[in-house]
């Protein structure tokens, strides 16, 4: 018997279980945007005069206040491709790596790929952004890199578990 099994068998454990996943989903929600937005920050503090990425920062400014759960959604799983590398400490690969290509690779399951537009050109900018940065605020950098894993582990974790709650009786 899984713990979710276990945990369900009362009604208001049901409840309660529920009521926690969604804040801890909420949270994993709310970090992952701050992180993403510090790393946006920084790199358009680094790129004052692009005003695409201007344009594109503000467009996620919007889209993390309207849809904070989908830019999780949409833009975790390219990260997530990384992930071994990106905890390592090695962040090569992935700032090599096409994100536009990336994200091609989870069209089935994201059929609203193009609405990721905005978050992907913000993490492409971010990633050209890497090499302006100083050692030490390439560590900062990396570790917001490697929070952005560990939020969105923890996302698709708390999902599947209340997907499991919501299947039992």
């Amino acid at each position: 018997m899984s713990d979710t099994q276990h945990a369900t068998n009362k009604p208001q454990n049901k409840l309660m279980l529920k009521r926690q996943y969604r804040e801890t989903r909420d949270k994993c929600i709310k970090e992952f945007i701050n992180e993403l937005t510090q790393l946006a920050g920084a790199a358009i503090s680094k790129n004052k005069k692009d005003d695409d990425f201007r344009r594109r920062y503000d467009e996620y400014n919007i889209a993390k206040r309207d849809a904070p759960d989908e830019i999780v959604r949409l833009s975790g799983p390219p990260i997530w491709d990384y992930r071994e590398d990106i905890m390592r400490g090695n962040i090569d690969k992935f700032l090599k790596a096409d994100y536009r290509e990336d994200i091609k690779k989870y069209a089935d399951r994201i059929p609203d790929v193009d609405y990721i537009e905005d978050e992907r050109m913000l993490i492409e900018k971010i990633k050209r952004t890497w090499h302006l940065f100083q050692p030490a605020e390439q560590e900062v950098m990396l570790r917001r890199v490697q929070n952005l894993v560990s939020l969105y582990a923890q996302y698709v974790r708390i999902n599947r578990l209340l997907g499991e709650l919501n299947e039992t009786k």
